[in-house]
């Protein structure tokens, strides 16, 4: 009988709705929980689809009894509101057992500096950073850290709550205007770039690391363009870091590339990265080693060396994504980028055909991101990470 894997989103994510067709592929019997509208919802490559409240909180209740009345082989939470609905969850309950992290380190889910401290104490390289909870010691913690600073909120996700100091006093001014706690990092030289991948129980599987050749929404946004990269010493890092966390599943980091070649990690995701469909594309088949893993055969496969990550003749390759590249070049008004990309045969196999059911949602979804952006902009609002 075919592992039932279900995967609970909030936020309507052109990649957390891909995500299906990869789990399905692995032999697993898909469900869906979501709010209706949605194009996780739409996915012809799920077995069910429950459609869930779109409020934070009832979500959090109706998942909880979902996830006691049922057994998963594995529980993908898929973005950050449904982690941090999660975290809201007294320790213990079922959906903060659903998280894919060892129960004593819950708090890197929702708290950037309690990662960053923890990867520190651990020797991971990670940015010098300050944990200031007065607004009276932010223009101190920002000198101690070179002057030039991001201030960032303790949580928050898609470069939303992050701002670039280039002084202490502003750096002072824009943790007044964020709130208090915030994290003050230290500004890294260098290029930044994101890692997928999928751990089972601390042990990496498989992984692959990219630059983020263009963002969308904004220079903080995701990656609209992966190019793949191998940097000195990052895998490590990375099956370090699962192993630390205990993590099971999907989830990836952001790193900066140093000047020397090595590299920094920035921040976690909990959470499946927007691009697990893309790993078949350079030869990380996250399908396979899902199977795997429900198999139980990646413990003692000798066979298999573990982690699979690209080869090295794909390094450097520049893969578009559809549609957050073309969507990219639309709201930048860059011609010679948006002609590129309809040129590329890597865009047009990074389009959903095999799961017509989702791609006929995608206008509707296009138009209602596009209102969504609009009102915000409107309110003198930024784009909501929710709706990227």
């Amino acid at each position: 009988m075919d592992e039932r894997v279900l995967v609970a989103g909030l936020a309507d994510w052109w990649g957390l709705a891909r995500i299906a067709r990869p789990l399905a592929l692995a032999g697993c019997e898909v469900t869906t929980f979501a709010p209706a509208g949605q194009l996780l919802t739409a996915s012809g490559h799920a077995a069910r689809h429950i459609i869930a409240p779109s409020d934070p909180v009832v979500f959090a209740r109706e998942l909880e009894s979902l996830l006691s009345a049922n057994e998963y082989a594995l529980v993908v939470l898929g973005d950050e509101p449904v982690l941090y609905a999660a975290m809201a969850q007294p320790p213990g309950s079922v959906l903060r057992r659903a998280l894919p992290i060892d129960a004593q380190h819950h708090d890197v889910v929702g708290r950037k500096d309690a990662f960053l401290a923890l990867m520190e104490q651990h020797g991971v390289p990670v940015p010098r950073s300050a944990y200031v909870e007065e607004l009276s010691c932010v223009g101190e913690a920002a000198e101690s850290l070179g002057g030039r600073v991001f201030v960032k909120r303790c949580s928050g996700w898609g470069g939303i709550g992050v701002r670039g100091a280039e002084s202490s006093a502003q750096a002072i001014e824009h943790a007044r205007e964020l709130g208090m706690p915030v994290v003050i990092e230290e500004t890294l030289e260098g290029r930044v770039g994101f890692a997928c991948a999928l751990w089972d129980h601390g042990r990496m599987l498989g992984a692959f690391t990219s630059y983020k050749a263009t963002t969308f929404p904004g220079p903080l946004g995701g990656s609209a363009m992966m190019q793949i990269v191998e940097i000195l010493g990052l895998y490590e890092d990375m099956a370090r870091i699962g192993e630390i966390l205990g993590f099971h599943g999907f989830g990836g980091i952001d790193f900066m590339e140093m000047p020397d070649g090595t590299a920094r990690a920035l921040e976690l995701q909990a959470r499946p990265t927007s691009q697990v469909h893309a790993g078949v594309r350079v030869e990380v088949d996250f399908a396979a080693l899902v199977r795997s893993m429900l198999d139980g055969a990646t413990q003692d496969d000798s066979e298999r060396v573990y982690p699979v990550v690209p080869p090295a003749g794909i390094h450097g390759r520049r893969f578009p994504m559809f549609p957050t590249e073309l969507l990219r070049s639309a709201h930048d008004r860059d011609i010679k980028g948006l002609v590129s990309a309809l040129l590329s045969p890597r865009l047009w196999r990074d389009v959903p055909w095999h799961d017509p059911s989702m791609l006929v949602h995608y206008p509707g979804a296009l138009t209602r991101k596009l209102r969504t952006r609009k009102e915000r902009r409107s309110r003198g609002q930024q784009p909501s990470p929710i709706d990227r």
